[in-house]
């Protein structure tokens, strides 16, 4: 049992009431270690009092054709993906703006810290094995899904130079485009609320911005919430 005075710090953002504590303890991924925790509330309720902080976990391997970053773009995902953590769990603006929005900060910086990055200039496995296409009940669009699911992920981001990542959607893979143009902060944050279940249809329409507009808007709408740097 500990004594002394709260460790818990509560501030009120924009209606949004955040509770700041930190944890020393040897719960989670990082035993012995220092945890930031926070507690958001939002919509009348607190999440959970603890949380677990587990370790990160990286690229992952190369295994099916999923090509693993190059050693210096891993060393730039894995200090860009801290970065963004960071952001999301101890900026008050971020914060605010993540649960106005209906996004979870803490769940999506749990995603976040779980989610593999490859390579998607380099991985040779097609776009169906990857998780990366699914089934369309529109004819129009079932017919150009049916053509990608064979095609490569590297072939997907030759043949689509504006794209800088694609995601498993609700899942933890990553492809992105190797360099500094891919693998950005906004980026890993982009990339990681698809891998928490959120298409870009969907996130257009949470930030209010029109479905005919270009992807980059919803990194814009991130940064203009202070979600990134």
């Amino acid at each position: 049992e500990s004594s002394g005075s709260d460790p818990c710090t509560t501030v009120t953002v924009n209606g949004v009431t955040i509770v700041d504590c930190n944890n020393t303890g040897s719960s989670g991924g990082n035993p012995g270690g220092p945890c930031k925790l926070l507690k958001v509330g939002f919509g009348g309720g607190l999440q959970p009092d603890e949380h677990p902080c587990p370790p990160p976990i990286g690229g992952g391997g190369g295994a099916s054709g999923k090509a693993p970053l190059s050693p210096k773009d891993q060393a730039r995902y894995e200090k860009l993906k801290d970065e963004a953590i960071d952001q999301i769990l101890n900026n008050p603006d971020c914060i605010a703006f993540l649960c106005s929005h209906g996004i979870d900060p803490i769940e999506l910086a749990f995603t976040i810290r779980s989610q593999y990055a490859f390579n998607g200039g380099k991985s040779t496995i097609t776009m169906g094995d990857a998780g990366l296409v699914s089934p369309s009940s529109n004819p129009a669009v079932q017919d150009v899904i049916n053509r990608m699911m064979d095609m490569t992920v590297q072939q997907f981001f030759k043949n689509s130079p504006t794209v800088m990542g694609i995601s498993q959607l609700g899942d933890i893979d990553t492809y992105y485009r190797p360099g500094k143009a891919g693998i950005t902060e906004g980026n890993i944050i982009h990339e990681g609320l698809h891998n928490s279940g959120f298409s870009d249809d969907d996130l257009k329409t949470a930030f209010g911005k029109p479905a005919d507009a270009p992807t980059s808007v919803i990194n814009d709408a991130l940064k203009e919430g202070g979600c990134i740097n």
